[in-house]
């Protein structure tokens, strides 16, 4: 195992620990963790919903969650509902995955958090339409954007690998919400899950498509990991 190969392992390790640590010592810190996914989670409803040609309109933080507001295309069948329900499902899954591939280099990382911090300015104007959300909003760009600017290489990286593991650990705090039907809204409403959602637009039971999703999601974290600690394959010279 080369140099650098160690040194993505131990960030990757110590990423784990020290969000263990945190959750254990400052149980206060774990609300704005997860907020962080469900910022990932509302996002990826709407970037799925222009992906399959629909709008995304409007982004919303609130006390008990989230929820974007996403216009599909008047032509499109049940298959689009389904990936836009989806979106939000996997979202965080495949951003860990791209934050942790990422990590696998020094320029890459700032390269990663000036994305991010793009994002979520394009976001900030366009999209989010309440002040809980701009708040959580406002402390993702501030940071990554700080980051990008003036953040040392060795800690643009450690972040990125943080940041990768907060999203991953999103796919474990949304399980029960895959595997319910249904939920109570703001005003006490009966609204279907996303895997409901998925079930109403294809064929089979909301469990099902819970199992999916978390396939897809195990599959895209362990290609993610595999990324950012594989070796560089690259032949090691021999002296003659």
């Amino acid at each position: 195992m080369g140099k650098q190969q160690t040194e993505r392992l131990a960030l990757f390790v110590g990423s784990i620990v020290l969000t263990a640590i945190l959750y254990k010592l400052v149980p206060s810190i774990a609300g704005p963790l997860v907020l962080l996914g469900t910022f990932v989670h509302e996002t990826g409803h709407g970037i799925a919903g222009i992906l399959v040609g629909g709008e995304f309109l409007e982004l919303h933080i609130t006390e008990w969650g989230g929820y974007a507001i996403v216009a599909r295309p008047s032509d499109s069948g049940g298959i689009a509902s389904a990936i836009i329900s989806a979106g939000g499902l996997i979202g965080p899954s495949f951003a860990a995955m791209l934050s942790f591939a990422a990590a696998r280099s020094r320029k890459w990382s700032r390269i990663f958090l000036g994305g991010v911090a793009l994002i979520l300015a394009w976001l900030i104007l366009f999209k989010v339409d309440n002040g809980r959300g701009y708040m959580v909003a406002g402390v993702i760009f501030a940071g990554s954007a700080a980051l990008a600017i003036r953040g040392s290489a060795s800690l643009n990286q450690a972040v990125t690998v943080f940041f990768g593991i907060q999203l991953a650990l999103s796919l474990y705090s949304d399980t029960d919400y895959l595997f319910t039907q249904y939920f109570s809204g703001t005003n006490g409403e009966r609204m279907s899950s996303d895997t409901q959602n998925m079930a109403d637009a294809l064929v089979g039971p909301y469990w099902f498509w819970a199992c999916v999703c978390i396939a897809i999601s195990v599959c895209a974290l362990l290609l993610g990991a595999f990324l950012m600690l594989a070796g560089s394959g690259k032949p090691k010279p021999v002296l003659t």
